[in-house]
C-alpha cells in the first residue's frame, strides 16, 4: 500500500520531473536487476512525510522503517539478509547529496557501509537519471574513497586492527568501555591508518584505561 500511496504525490519540479511513482517506476527501470527492490521501495517514505511533516526531509528514514516492516517477519518474510541490504540502501540513498560532506565524515560512511557501497553507487545513479531532469549519473566520490581506503590499508572491520577486546581487558578496561574503545581507535585507524600498529594503539589502550579508572574514582567521590 505504500508505494500505491506514491501515486499523484508531486516533488519539487526543481528536481524532478516526475510525480513519485513514476519516478519510483524509472529508478526501477535503471537500476541492475540486484537492487531493483530496493529502487522500488527507496522513496517509499515520502507520502508519509509529506502527510505527517509537509515536506519530504527525512524520507530515507521512513523509507527503512517501512522496508524493515513490509519485508520482515510479520510481513512479506523476506530473509533477513534481504531485508537488510534492501533497508539499508534505503535508509542510505541520500546520503551526501549535496557533496558537501566532509572526507573523514565520508570516510566512516564507506567504511559502515563498505559491503554495499557498489550497489549503493548504482542505486543513487539510477535514482539521480529517474528524476528526468539533466544531471550527471556519474559521481565517483563514495567509489574513490573506497579505493583509496583499501589503497592505505585502512582497517574496514574491527578484526582488522592490530589488537582485540582481550587486550583491551588485559588492561583494566571492562564493560562497555571494551566496546566503546574499540569504536574510538576504530575511527581514528580509518582516518589515518598509520596509526593501526600494535604499540600505538596499546598506548592509547593504556591512556583510555587511566581516564576510565580516574573517571569512576571521580564518580565515586
Amino acid at each position: 500500500p505504500e508505494v500505491a500511496d506514491c501515486a499523484g504525490v508531486a516533488q519539487n519540479p526543481e528536481y524532478h520531473k516526475y510525480d513519485v511513482l513514476e519516478h519510483i517506476f524509472r529508478t526501477v527501470l535503471y537500476a541492475p536487476p540486484k537492487i531493483r527492490l530496493a529502487a522500488l521501495l527507496h522513496d517509499i517514505g515520502k507520502p508519509y512525510c509529506v502527510k505527517t511533516f509537509g515536506n519530504m526531509h527525512g524520507h530515507e528514514r521512513a523509507s527503512e522503517k517501512i522496508v524493515r516492516f513490509r519485508l520482515g517477519a510479520q510481513g512479506l518474510k523476506y530473509s533477513n539478509d534481504e531485508v537488510d541490504f534492501v533497508a539499508r540502501l534505503c535508509a542510505a540513498h541520500m546520503y551526501d547529496m549535496n557533496g558537501q560532506t566532509s572526507e573523514s565524515k565520508v570516510k566512516l560512511f564507506v567504511v559502515k557501509n563498505f559491503d554495499i557501497i557498489d550497489d549503493l553507487v548504482d542505486l543513487i545513479a539510477a535514482d539521480t537519471k529517474a528524476t528526468g531532469m539533466e544531471r550527471d549519473t556519474s559521481d565517483p566520490r563514495f567509489l574513490n574513497v573506497k579505493w583509496q581506503l583499501i589503497e592505505e590499508h585502512a582497517p574496514l572491520t574491527l578484526a582488522d586492527l592490530e589488537l582485540d577486546g582481550n587486550d583491551l581487558v588485559e588492561r583494566g578496561i571492562t564493560g562497555e568501555n571494551v566496546g566503546k574503545t574499540l569504536d574510538e581507535l576504530f575511527r581514528t585507524c580509518v582516518l589515518d591508518p598509520r596509526l593501526n600498529n600494535r604499540d600505538w594503539l596499546l598506548g592509547q589502550a593504556d591512556r583510555m584505561a587511566a581516564r576510565y579508572a580516574r573517571d569512576k574514582e571521580k564518580a565515586a567521590g
